[in-house]
């Protein structure tokens, strides 16, 4: 029964780690596609590039057969919460404010998950 959680846990890690990294290129692009002032790019473009970054570090250790890591999870969850809560803030267009607060549930979401599995897999060890 252990195997098949272990096997489970990294299958599901992989894909949501790719999700993340999906997710994190779309925040990237979105402003340049949906049209956003300059500042609003760049917050966008630095939530998404540490999303990728997080996600390919935690994806490494999967195909490494390394547990996720902790600090990386947690740093994706404030990155997301960091995407839903900035447009109420800042003046942005209805577009990006749904865009962004679609994007960072679903990066909360997602974080959540995998911090689930982090203290599941840590407890069975």
């Amino acid at each position: 029964m252990e195997g098949k959680r272990r096997i489970r846990t990294k299958i599901s890690g992989q894909w949501s780690e790719k999700f993340l990294a999906a997710v994190g290129t779309w925040v990237m692009a979105a402003p340049s596609l949906l049209g956003s002032s300059l500042e609003l790019l760049r917050i966008d473009v630095v939530i998404g590039a540490g999303l990728v970054i997080v996600a390919g570090f935690n994806y490494g250790r999967l195909l490494a057969k390394e547990p996720t890591h902790g600090g990386a999870v947690g740093l994706s969850l404030v990155l997301g919460l960091s995407l839903t809560v900035y447009p109420f803030y800042y003046e942005v267009s209805r577009q990006m404010f749904w865009n962004d607060i679609i994007s960072g549930i679903l990066i909360v979401y997602i974080s959540l998950h995998n911090i689930h599995s982090v203290i599941r897999t840590s407890a069975s060890t």
